[in-house]
């Protein structure tokens, strides 16, 4: 690349591996426990910052070693990870920052409990199509009824191999019934339970993440720092009004 480009790469590496240093720092000094364990806004800090570090080396690595693919899976997750970044900033907001603590909560609370009940329906309908559909193997089976939970249709292979159309169909006709009209409501319903807990809570919430962004900076600002900044504080507050 350019010049500027090449400068612009090195202020990024540099800032991430100061950031790193940084994050190493806490870890050594809260212990690796309270660092994992931070809710909320120092724990998208701390693991965001960690990932796109490593996100970054390995592209940097990538490139030295010269493995394409690998170059472009990293060069596609850097950006998403610094980009992702900006929701440690935005939790502080009192409009965002409830909805990002939604996003949040669907994602790592909902989804996991939707998935996991739709991975064993998934396994258990798989094994009983494979009895009579014996030509197609597992995977094949796993991916036709993945499709039609999405609504694609699956497509006909497995209808036109089976030993028992009607058995076949009765068993797509309930999987569809169940992933389609079920689990879908199910989780419309479990996302608008956190909705509407998060929205009530939704002041509560923003002073919580406001305080906790405040927190997680304060812990990367070194001891000098952190008593310059107490310093001017006191002068601050020492400071004889306006008349």
């Amino acid at each position: 690349g350019s010049t500027a480009d090449r400068a612009l790469l090195s202020f990024i590496v540099a800032a991430a591996g100061v950031k790193f240093v940084v994050e190493m720092k806490q870890i050594y000094t809260q212990g690796p426990f309270k660092y994992c364990t931070e809710s909320g806004a120092g724990r998208l800090d701390n693991f965001l910052s960690l990932l796109y570090f490593f996100a970054l080396v390995g592209w940097l690595a990538a490139i030295g070693l010269h493995y394409p693919s690998a170059e472009f899976a990293f060069e596609v997750l850097v950006p998403l990870l610094a980009w992702g970044y900006m929701f440690f900033f935005m939790l502080g907001s009192q409009h965002v920052g409830p909805f990002i603590v939604m996003i949040g909560h669907i994602l790592f609370q909902d989804m996991p409990r939707f998935f996991a009940i739709y991975l064993v329906l998934l396994a258990g309908f798989t094994f009983s199509v494979s009895v009579v559909v014996p030509n197609q193997p597992p995977e094949n089976t796993a991916r036709w009824l993945f499709e039609m939970s999405m609504g694609n249709g699956g497509g006909d292979t497995h209808a036109q191999d089976s030993i028992s159309p009607g058995i076949t169909g009765g068993l797509a006709l309930v999987w569809t019934l169940l992933c389609n009209v079920l689990m879908l409501n199910l989780l419309v319903a479990m996302m608008t339970t956190t909705y509407e807990n998060v929205s009530q809570e939704s002041r509560f919430r923003w002073k919580l993440e406001k305080l906790r962004i405040i927190l997680s900076l304060e812990g990367e600002l070194t001891t000098a720092d952190a008593r310059e900044m107490c310093e001017k504080s006191y002068r601050v507050m020492r400071r004889p009004p306006v008349q």
